[in-house]
């Protein structure tokens, strides 16, 4: 069985690998908000910590395996710091609002592009990606500080414009694969092959008859002979 680039559903081309990817950030970002909801509530109060060390190992080790997935990847991952993040359920999220942002932002773009492509623009990058840009930015290197409001937006719009670029390529690899799939040629068949295409029969060999070499002695014999008769008949 061939694998199926595109999916065609009600007049729609959905590239199968958008498709997987899509489902795929769908059910992350949707499992951040199902994490705090499965523990009790306001028992997750400040996970502030930096990228990359684990410095909240005590909190998670007690927390049940779907929620000990999610707030360890964001402990390693992510500041988590307490006033940069949502709660839900009176517990803290598993990722700062701008990650969250990000995640939902390159959900929904990716969602966008499974039923319309659009197609890549360089002002659409750089006006998705230079504000979170500048804002993370200055917020690291001077006493500035950002809201989550600004924080929540500039991630959502990093998020979007990505994965619409992302399900440009996407959409254009797979219809090429498609195409291509499409035009591969049957296999050659030999003469007297049983070809496949063909009902019943084989393919009949070259019935061509090979031309029969003029013999010049005949023709000059019978120039001869016309011109003897006609020397008698004259």
């Amino acid at each position: 069985m061939k694998f199926k680039w595109i999916i065609y559903w009600r007049g729609f081309e959905i590239p199968v690998i958008t498709l997987i990817i899509f489902l795929f950030a769908l059910i992350w970002s949707l499992g951040m908000i199902l994490a705090p909801l499965s523990l009790p509530a306001n028992s997750v109060d400040d996970l502030t910590g930096t990228v990359g060390p684990v410095d909240n190992a005590d909190i998670t080790e007690d927390m049940n395996p779907y929620a000990r997935f999610y707030y360890q990847a964001g402990d390693v991952n992510c500041h988590t710091i307490k006033e940069r993040s949502f709660f839900i359920n009176g517990n803290q999220m598993p990722f700062c609002v701008r990650d969250v942002a990000i995640f939902f932002g390159m959900a929904l773009g990716l969602g966008i592009a499974l039923f319309k492509v659009f197609q890549i623009k360089l002002w659409w990058l750089i006006g998705g990606l230079v504000p979170m840009g500048v804002d993370g930015t200055v917020q690291l290197l001077t006493t500035y500080e950002s809201n989550n409001v600004l924080r929540l937006i500039t991630g959502i719009l990093a998020g979007l414009v990505c994965t619409l670029a992302l399900g440009f390529v996407m959409w254009d690899v797979s219809k090429s694969a498609e195409m291509r799939k499409m035009m591969v040629p049957p296999p050659a068949v030999e003469e007297g092959d049983i070809d496949p295409h063909v009902e019943e029969g084989p393919i009949p060999k070259s019935t061509d008859q090979e031309e029969k070499p003029v013999d010049l002695d005949e023709m000059e014999g019978g120039k001869g002979k016309d011109g003897e008769e006609e020397s008698i008949k004259g």
